[in-house]
């Protein structure tokens, strides 16, 4: 019998010294072999040890295989078994199986985001916390990839119970507020600017008032009540020195109506607005002040309304 060659990968070494076998090193089974390897192979069938080259069942013609019929590997991926070629090599055998069509072969994974189609790798893959699909890095975003899932997920709750009494009044407030911006601005429209000489002495002869207030002294006005009182406009006359105050009691009372101005706060107060200008006038100034500053004429049209409901649409 041949001395074996020392190899460190399995290769023969023909003309080579001969070496006495150390502790780590094996020298192969087959006859004809007798490599002394330093990385041997022990096959799991017969449990002998095998260099390199006759590693494989089918090299060493491994008696324990022949027995038990013809090798076979499990695939990772599908995990059916794969028989073993001719050469015995299972690494060959599943490569095969697998580029022939394995069930369990992963596809390449593609980005989610509508157009894109990206290709995922290991480190280039995210995942939307609200529609769970997988993006690349340029989509990841739920702003990018137009995630619908996110509006969904952030929309407020209905209101429930008294949030939703509260709400429904709420809409209805604001549609009364709507209304009542298009009744002003359709008033402004109409007394823009002053009355003609006929119908503010039609608005003189008409207006009533408190008859301790002496001719000379009184200061005609056409009022407008708030939308929903069920008042009908009047012609009114006032005590000139009298501040806008006193006059908004007053003309209030003539309708029936009551002032709940201190009993509300600011928002829902009334107040003597001009429709020429649209603004209210300061509770604590006097008619005859406003005459003064040319604010206010004589049978002017005025209107009783909420300061928020002051202004229309657009102003």
């Amino acid at each position: 019998r041949q001395e074996p060659a020392v190899s460190g990968y399995g290769s023969k070494g023909k003309g080579a010294a001969a070496w006495s076998s150390p502790g780590w090193a094996a020298t192969a089974a087959v006859d004809e072999c007798s490599v002394l390897d330093f990385l041997p192979f022990r096959c799991e069938g017969c449990e002998r040890v095998h260099c390199l080259e006759h590693r494989t069942p089918a090299a060493h013609r491994c008696s324990a295989a022949a027995a038990e019929g013809a090798a076979e590997v499990v695939c990772p991926l599908c995990a059916n078994t794969v028989p073993l070629g001719p050469d015995g090599d299972a690494d060959r055998a599943v490569d095969a199986h697998i580029g022939s069509g394995c069930a369990g072969a992963a596809k390449k994974e593609r980005c989610g985001a509508r157009g894109c189609g990206a290709a995922l790798g290991l480190l280039g893959a995210f995942a939307c916390k609200f529609c769970s699909r997988r993006l690349c890095a340029s989509h990841r975003l739920p702003e990018d990839h137009a995630c619908a899932a996110m509006a969904a997920a952030l929309a407020p709750a209905p209101p429930k119970g008294r949030d939703a009494e509260r709400e429904a009044r709420v809409q209805a407030f604001l549609v009364r507020q709507k209304e009542k911006r298009r009744r002003l601005g359709s008033l402004r429209e109409a007394h823009a600017r002053p009355p003609p000489k006929d119908r503010a002495a039609a608005v003189r002869r008409a207006a009533k008032g408190p008859a301790k207030v002496a001719r000379p002294d009184r200061f005609v006005l056409e009022v407008l009540y708030p939308h929903g009182s069920g008042a009908a406009p009047r012609a009114l006359y006032f005590h000139k020195a009298w501040p806008v105050g006193k006059a908004l009691d007053v003309a209030l009372e003539a309708a029936s109506l009551e002032n709940r101005n201190h009993l509300v706060p600011p928002e829902e107060k009334l107040h003597l607005i001009s429709l020429r200008t649209g603004k209210p006038f300061p509770f604590s100034t006097s008619l005859a002040v406003l005459t003064y500053r040319k604010e206010l004429a004589q049978a002017d049209a005025v209107l009783i309304e909420t300061l928020d409901n002051a202004a229309p649409d657009g102003e």
